[in-house]
C-alpha cells in the first residue's frame, strides 16, 4: 500500500498536478487516478519517483503495509 497523501504532498510542494505526474511516470491520467485510488503503484512507478525527486526515505511513501506490520 502507498501512502497517496504523502505522495499529494509531495506533488504539492512541487507544483505538479496528477496529469503531469502520470506523464513522467508513461501512463495516463486515468491509470494514475485508478492506481491512487487503489493506493498502489508498481514498482518501476515508485522507483521513477525515488530517483527523478531524490527522495530520501522513500519508506514512509512507498512500504506503508510493511511500517504497520513491524
Amino acid at each position: 500500500m502507498v501512502n497517496i497523501k504523502k505522495i499529494e504532498q509531495f506533488m504539492k510542494s512541487r507544483n505538479i498536478s496528477r496529469t503531469e505526474l502520470a506523464g513522467i511516470l508513461g501512463i495516463t491520467r486515468k491509470t494514475l487516478d485508478r492506481r491512487f485510488d487503489k493506493q498502489v503503484l508498481l514498482d518501476k512507478e515508485c522507483d521513477i519517483l525515488i530517483k527523478r525527486f531524490d527522495i530520501q526515505n522513500p519508506v514512509q511513501i512507498f512500504f506503508v503495509d510493511k511500517l504497520r506490520n513491524k
